[in-house]
């Protein structure tokens, strides 16, 4: 057991620092206005959504190179696979767009807010499902087991970026946010 959690520490560790990472983003963008506290009622759609799609694609992945199908097969297999999974997160983030912009509409009535969330959402998504992918085939060229490995990274990486893609929009417009 001690060999295990040996190996599988140091990844988790990494997330811990992810994590810290996001929350000081989190706290870099407390200087929007008070009256915008409502946007963070979205933060956990983005970051979970966003994350939850890197690992599928992480696992797909990870299967993948495990039985063989993207073995050293040549690199255009591999180019073709990470076109599909940015073509599958594009898919995925637009109808996840599409239903919390649906959301974030009704709870602000602002169409600004709804397409802030939505495109966040799925720019999100859509770069969560290549981290997802490019991870677990950069740990296996340079021999770290992505299936150790990527999981902790791609979250981490799809936490941080939903947070730096969300705020990133709403400094941007925040006066079009807050009427």
């Amino acid at each position: 057991a001690l060999k295990v959690a040996g190996i599988r520490l140091p990844w988790l560790l990494v997330n811990l620092c992810g994590l810290l990472i996001t929350g000081w983003l989190l706290q870099h963008f407390q200087t929007i206005h008070a009256k915008a506290l409502f946007l963070l009622a979205f933060v956990p759609a983005i970051m979970g959504m966003a994350g939850n799609a890197g690992t599928q694609t992480s696992t797909i992945t990870v299967r993948g190179l495990a039985t063989g199908r993207l073995g050293s097969s040549g690199s255009g297999r591999i180019r073709h696979f990470v076109w599909q999974q940015l073509k599958v997160g594009f898919i995925l983030g637009l109808v996840s767009a599409v239903l919390v912009a649906t959301v974030a509409y009704l709870y602000d009535r602002n169409l600004i807010f709804a397409g802030v969330v939505a495109g966040a959402l799925c720019l999100a998504i859509m770069l969560a499902s290549v981290s997802g992918t490019l991870i677990p085939l950069l740990f296996r060229r340079f021999n770290v087991d992505p299936a150790v490995a990527a999981g902790p990274l791609v979250t981490t990486s799809s936490d941080i970026l939903g947070i730096v893609i969300y705020f990133g929009l709403v400094s941007i417009l925040i006066t079009s946010l807050i009427h």
